[in-house]
């Protein structure tokens, strides 16, 4: 949303229509990053405003305290989205924001709650977190083992992602036994 429509939105409208209008601008953005060029400068242009965008759903007491599901997955988007830009600060924002809200909706143990814990792994190795990474990650692998068992394909790829994040620390036998 431009600057002057988005001071505009804030000064004239209540919340409720605020927030209607937050999700609106999501759903478009998401559409637009789906349709959007290769060229990474199409791709830069569209980052400030996923983040506005993100800054005013993501606000507490706002849009975030009652999003639903869909908008959540929307959001997970735009992280993949900013992957594809470089622009792994923010992609970690994100993904922490749609960690919490499926902990949220979803549970603990949920699927989906374990894929973005699984996903925030990835982008704390990828950033050099790598201790981090590895907590999360081992508690990923021990939840989806007990849930999906040692032969499920996401177990599995858990359990590769995990014995690399071990191997870039210098844990070679525990990466080994995994």
């Amino acid at each position: 949303m431009h600057k002057l429509v988005h001071a505009w939105g804030f000064d004239r409208l209540e919340e409720p229509e605020q927030a209607r209008f937050a999700v609106a601008v999501l759903d478009l953005i998401t559409k637009a990053s789906a349709e959007c060029s290769n060229r990474p400068d199409d791709k830069l242009r569209l980052v400030p405003h996923v983040m506005a965008n993100f800054d005013t759903i993501a606000r507490p007491g706002y849009v975030s305290d009652r999003i639903e599901r869909g908008n959540v997955d929307r959001i997970e988007s735009m992280g993949f989205f900013l992957h594809e830009t470089g622009r792994f600060r923010e992609k970690r924002i994100l993904q922490e924001f749609v960690l919490s809200k499926r902990r949220w909706i979803l549970g603990e143990e949920h699927l989906g709650t374990l894929s973005a814990m699984n996903s925030l792994a990835l982008t704390l190795s990828d950033q050099g977190h790598l201790s981090e990474a590895a907590q999360i990650g081992r508690e990923v692998l021990e939840k989806r083992r007990r849930i999906l068992g040692e032969e499920h394909l996401d177990t599995l790829s858990t359990m590769n992602i995990l014995a690399l994040i071990l191997r870039d620390q210098g844990y070679l036998m525990e990466a080994a036994q995994i």
